[in-house]
């Protein structure tokens, strides 16, 4: 755990065996003094995404429309230092406290949760991706990218820049 000025922050990263793959986990949550109406508002505007994210390289609706439960979303990512496209469809919604979307690419298939859980007078944000279908190595590979660049604890702290920012902007 590390202090953060109003935030803290904890991060995980585990692995099980099932048959000969391994699917990895990876899961961050750092606590925020913001609401979660605030969060949901900075998180669910996906055309800001590049602005805060560590990865994210673009996001959008594949249909215009508002974000919702069954909506595919084009996320452009940097990982590795390569440019990644992965649709992914929102398979559970409940605004202002979670999103979980999946989607796959080179038959890895990734689940990624945001939920916002009220907590004393803020927020506790907590990020938790799911990979499976790599193979050896890559599952090494991926993991010591995760660890290393401590991607998911990284992206909840870029969030929180960018809630400190909007309120600057916004004055509330």
């Amino acid at each position: 755990m590390w202090q953060l000025s109003s935030a803290y922050i904890e991060e995980g990263i585990s692995e099980t065996h099932e048959t000969n793959r391994a699917p990895l986990s990876f899961s961050a949550q750092l606590y925020v003094e913001h609401s979660p109406a605030a969060v949901w508002s900075c998180f669910s505007n996906l055309a800001r995404w590049e602005e805060w994210s560590p990865i994210c390289r673009g996001c959008r609706l594949t249909h215009p429309g508002e974000l919702r439960l069954g909506s595919v979303l084009e996320i452009r990512l940097k990982v590795v230092g390569l440019i990644l496209t992965v649709p992914a469809r929102v398979v559970q919604f409940d605004p202002p406290e979670s999103i979980t979307w999946r989607g796959e690419k080179f038959r890895i298939r990734a689940s990624h949760t945001y939920r916002f859980i009220p907590h004393n007078q803020g927020t506790m944000l907590c990020n938790n991706e799911t990979l499976s279908g790599a193979r050896f190595p890559f599952t090494g590979l991926i993991t010591a990218w995760y660890r290393i660049g401590k991607v998911s604890s990284e992206s909840l702290q870029c969030l929180e820049r960018e809630l400190r920012r909007a309120k600057l902007r916004t004055g509330r």
